[in-house]
This record gives structure tokens, C-alpha cells and sequence, in this order.
């Protein structure tokens, strides 16, 4: 488990990807949220909104943004949960020459590759672009 903080969201990155049933994702949550209070001093009350994305290759990427609907109560926390599932990630990387025999976008001055099995030194040396960002790499980048 990896876990970046941004302004207002917090993204939880999860390297399981065998986790898919509802029973899965719902202790995987229970866990993700029991070790962001245990380890990174995280309290949750009020209200959030999780957007979970699942790509079979590499797992599952948990987004926590804090909802405008303000809870007065501390004891009841509310989640509002996305599933995304078989969402496509991109890989940013800098060197493309190790990657020919997959798909290649050049966006930004910057390569992104979608690999179509599991690389775990792709996803040990690379950014993990998701979610909206993919989208618009792949309709205005150049595919190589």
C-alpha cells in the first residue's frame, strides 16, 4: 500500500489485483481506512466520496475526497463509493525503448505506456496516470 496526500484528496495505491468481489473491496476498505488512522494519523468524520479504480494488472487505486455535505455528527462518518471496474491505467515513463511491444502515447513531452500484463518493473519505475487523466492523454496524445 502506497498512500500520496494532495490538496483535499488522499489516493491509496493497492498492488492486489485479485481483490474484485464486493466482499473483497469491502474488507480491503476496512483495512485501507484501519491503517491511514494507525499509520498516517488519519481521522475521518463527516463525509467523503471514494472513487476506486480496478485495472487487472495492477490492482486497485483508492481516491478519498472530502464531501461538501458537512455531517454535525463526529460519531457517523458517510462514504459514497465508485467502482470502476477494468479501468485502463497508463504508465508514464522516461526511457519507451523497453516497451515497444506495447502501446505508446506521447502526450505533453512525456511517453505513457499501456502494458497488457503485468510488469512490475514498469510499476516499480514509472507514475500511474488514472481516472480522467488517461482520457485525455489517449484522445490528444500521439500514439506511437
Amino acid at each position: 500500500m502506497k498512500v500520496e496526500s494532495y490538496l483535499g484528496k488522499i489516493v491509496v495505491y493497492l498492488f492486489d489485483k485479485d481483490k474484485y468481489t464486493s466482499s473483497d473491496i469491502k474488507g480491503t476498505l476496512i483495512k485501507v481506512f484501519d491503517e491511514l488512522n494507525k499509520y498516517y494519523n488519519y481521522e475521518f468524520s463527516d463525509s467523503y466520496n471514494l472513487s476506486l479504480y480496478t485495472n487487472k494488472y495492477y490492482g486497485m487505486i483508492l481516491e478519498i475526497t472530502e464531501n461538501d455535505n458537512n455531517i454535525s455528527d463526529y460519531n457517523i462518518v458517510n462514504l459514497e463509493l465508485n467502482i470502476l471496474k477494468d479501468t485502463l491505467f497508463l504508465y508514464e515513463v522516461d526511457e519507451v525503448l523497453d516497451y515497444l511491444n506495447n502501446e505508446i502515447y506521447y502526450y505533453e513531452d512525456k511517453f505513457y505506456i499501456n502494458i497488457k500484463k503485468l510488469d512490475i518493473n514498469l510499476l516499480e519505475n514509472s507514475n500511474i496516470i488514472y481516472g480522467n487523466d488517461v482520457y485525455k492523454i489517449i484522445g490528444k496524445g500521439i500514439k506511437i
